[in-house]
C-alpha cells in the first residue's frame, strides 16, 4: 500500500498575508502537522511508500523537513507551480500521482487534515470491504458543515449522500480528507476529469465516485480539524493543548 499525502495548502499563520506557509508545516502544540500525519501513517507496517504532492514554491520546506525527520519512505512528488500560480488542483494532482502508485492500493491524506484518531481500525474496514472507504467525523454544530461535505451513511456504512460545501447543512456528520482507496477506483479520477469536473476539492470527486461505485465512511474518534484556515488553525492548536494536557493528568496517565 501506498500514502498520498495532498500537501499543496497554504495557511494564514497570523493577521498578515504575507505569514503564508504550507498547511502540513504549520506547528501545533511545537511540532508541524506533518509530524502528526506520519506519526500516524508510521502505525500502519504494511505502508511502503509516502508520496508528499507539493508546489514547486514549498519544495525547500518540505525537503528540510523530510531531511531533519529521517523519513526513508517519504518521496516528494513536486508541482511545478512558482510565484503563486494556481496549482493543479488536488483531485488533478491524484491522478498525476497514478503513475507513482505501482497499482496498489493507497491511502489518501489532506495536509490539511489535523487529527488523533488511529488509522488501524479505518484501514482495517477498507480491506474487509475491498471498497474505497472515507473518514467521516461528527462536527460539534451543523453551521460548520458548509464548510466540508455533509454524509448520510446506512447501517452497513455505505455513503447515502455526499453534498461537497452545501449551503443548507442539515447534517453535522461531516466527511474528512482521509480516503483509503483500491487503486482501481482512484484511477477513475481520470474519468472523472475527462469529463470536465472540478479538479480541486477532493469532495467532488467522491461525490461523483459514490453514485458509480460502493464506497464507505468510518467514523473517526478523537479531534478532527481542517486547519487550512486560520480559524480552524487556532481552534485546532487551543483543543489540541487542552486535551494534551487532560491526557497526561490522572486518571488519564493511568
Amino acid at each position: 500500500m501506498k500514502a498520498l499525502i495532498l500537501a499543496g495548502g497554504l495557511t494564514r499563520t497570523n493577521s498578515s498575508v504575507s505569514q503564508m506557509m504550507p498547511t502540513p508545516l504549520v506547528q501545533i502544540n511545537g511540532r508541524p502537522n506533518m509530524d502528526y500525519l506520519m506519526d500516524k501513517i508510521s502505525e500502519i507496517s504494511w505502508i511502503d511508500e509516502v508520496l508528499v504532492c507539493v508546489n514547486r514554491r514549498s519544495e525547500q520546506q518540505f525537503k528540510d523537513w523530510a531531511i531533519a525527520r529521517k523519513h526513508d519512505k517519504v518521496k516528494l512528488l513536486i508541482e511545478n507551480t512558482v510565484n503563486g500560480q494556481r496549482g493543479l488542483g488536488a483531485i488533478a494532482t491524484m491522478a498525476a500521482a497514478l503513475p507513482h502508485l505501482e497499482e496498489q492500493d493507497c491511502l489518501v491524506v489532506g495536509g490539511d487534515n489535523f487529527f488523533t484518531s488511529s488509522l488501524k481500525g479505518f484501514l482495517d474496514f477498507h480491506y474487509r470491504t475491498g471498497a474505497t472507504v472515507v473518514g467521516v467525523y461528527v462536527v460539534a454544530e451543523t453551521g460548520l458543515s458548509r464548510r466540508y461535505s455533509v454524509v448520510d451513511i446506512d447501517r452497513e456504512h455505505r455513503l447515502m449522500r455526499f453534498i461537497e460545501k452545501p449551503s443548507r447543512p442539515d447534517s453535522n456528520v461531516v466527511a474528512t480528507c482521509i480516503y483509503a482507496m483500491p487503486y482501481w477506483t482512484l484511477s477513475m479520477v481520470k474519468d472523472y476529469l475527462a469529463e470536465g469536473n472540478n479538479g480541486f476539492a477532493p469532495g467532488y470527486f467522491i461525490q461523483w465516485l459514490h453514485t458509480a461505485v460502493d464506497v464507505y465512511g468510518y467514523i473517526l474518534g478523537g479531534l478532527w480539524y481542517d486547519i487550512g484556515t486560520n480559524d480552524t488553525y487556532e481552534m485546532a492548536k487551543k483543543d489540541f493543548a487542552w486535551w494534551v494536557e487532560r491526557l497526561q493528568s490522572p486518571p488519564y496517565t493511568q
